[in-house]
């Protein structure tokens, strides 16, 4: 049985479910894209980069600007100005607003029956409003310049963010918490929530206080154990280790796999969300959950919920008071050197692009680490728990809502072909 394309998922990729005796031999999701990102990066001149880098992936587009800022203005040697690290985590919030209502509502709900499609729109369409009046576009902020910002929202502009932002957040917040009663009642969620998974490796930006750091911060791996190690990116690096199985990646951190990033893996490592409306639903999701850490991907769904409403009220808090804005937008004092990073947790996980450029800051080499390669090998394994059932019609939800729990964008990874049939 193949599903050929998979709900939910924007690029190429189908599920393929080997059957015999009418129960599930072999499941995968397979995907048959590469989309050669690097291949298109090197050599070209380094300041074009944070331009090309976004066209790769419209769902993270904002990430990956900021992702690549960061890494060419780290080359450059040139730091960023208070008021353009606010307007970067101000998109980089409302981007992981739009990615997790939308996910939710088109891709993981509908397959549980649940249809908030309509609340969602009217949301998602208060968020793209507001990052128009931000950077005048919808994807691909070019705004965002190493060392600063070429513009910023005057005062009437930001007098009516701010009351979308009001709006927002009240509306996200009762979105939420009607979800989670709904949820609460769903049978078929329920027993999603009952399945048994194994145990993962977590990783996140976590700020100073623990709670999420999306672009300030170190990173952190949470181990199947429970301990947390903090890592800066250049030790990150020098310690993963990703190879290909198959039609997935298998990644390790310091012997740590496998490894996902994202939403979930941020409500395990967290110690809260400083902010009234998320803390109260945080709590009422660790009452669901149990606890933490929480390895049935299933609760993704839950905590998407949460950091919606986190990142909400962080949008109002900006807008309410945007003392944050005075100053000078761009700093052009450089030492230029020759490896560069760039970091963002988002809104699928975890974005890292490092890149080496030569003496005329011709990008030479570089590497890219996307929410794909982290996730991938995780939700490879969990398939391969659905071996043995029935194949029916509930089955093969719970392989579709997987597939979109995990990874809605396929097409970054890199494929080594199966013969169908052989595991």
């Amino acid at each position: 049985m193949i599903i050929s394309p998979v709900p939910g998922i924007g690029e190429d990729a189908r599920l393929v479910f080997d059957e015999e005796e009418g129960r599930i031999k072999n499941v995968r999701l397979e995907a048959v894209n590469k989309l050669f990102i690097e291949e298109v990066l090197r050599g070209r001149a380094l300041e074009l980069l944070p331009s090309i880098t976004p066209i790769f992936c419209s769902s993270d587009s904002w990430s990956y600007t900021v992702a690549s800022v960061m890494a060419v203005e780290d080359v450059l040697g040139r730091k960023p100005t208070i008021p353009a690290l606010g307007l970067r985590r101000l998109g980089l919030l409302l981007e992981i607003i739009e990615n997790h209502v939308r996910n939710n509502a088109f891709k993981t709900l509908p397959l549980l029956g649940v249809d908030v499609r309509g609340e969602a729109l009217r949301i998602l369409g208060y968020t793209s409003r507001v990052k128009e009046l931000l950077t005048g576009r919808i994807l691909n902020p070019v705004i965002y310049v190493p060392g600063g910002a070429s513009w910023k929202p005057d005062n009437s502009i930001l007098r009516e963010m701010a009351g979308l932002a009001r709006i927002l957040s009240e509306k996200i917040d009762d979105h939420g918490r009607r979800l989670i009663g709904n949820l609460r009642n769903n049978e078929l969620y329920n027993k999603m929530l009952n399945l048994e998974f194994s145990q993962a490796g977590y990783v996140a930006v976590i700020g100073g206080n623990g709670e999420p750091g999306i672009i300030n911060g170190e990173i952190a791996l949470l181990k199947p154990s429970g301990g947390i190690e903090k890592l800066g990116v250049n030790e990150l690096l020098d310690k993963v280790n990703i190879s290909s199985m198959g039609f997935s990646y298998w990644v390790e951190i310091n012997g740590v796999g496998p490894v996902r990033s994202g939403p979930l893996a941020r409500l395990n490592i967290v110690h809260g969300y400083p902010s009234e409306k998320a803390s109260s639903i945080y709590e009422e999701v660790l009452l669901i959950t149990g606890g933490k850490p929480v390895h049935n991907p299933f609760y993704t769904v839950l905590a998407r919920i949460v950091e919606s409403i986190y990142a909400a009220e962080l949008v109002y808090e900006s807008l309410s008071d945007t003392d944050w804005l005075s100053g000078v937008l761009m700093n052009t004092k450089e030492s230029p050197g020759k490896i560069g990073y760039g970091v963002v947790d988002g809104g699928r996980g975890l974005i890292i692009h490092r890149y080496l450029a030569d003496e005329k800051l011709v990008v030479r080499d570089l590497s890219l680490y996307t929410p794909s390669h982290f996730n991938y090998a995780v939700l490879r394994r969990d398939l391969s728990l659905l071996k043995g059932r029935v194949l029916g019609d509930e089955t093969v939800r719970i392989a579709e809502a997987l597939s979109t729990l995990y990874d809605p964008c396929v097409s970054e990874l890199t494929i080594n072909p199966v013969v169908k049939g052989e595991g």
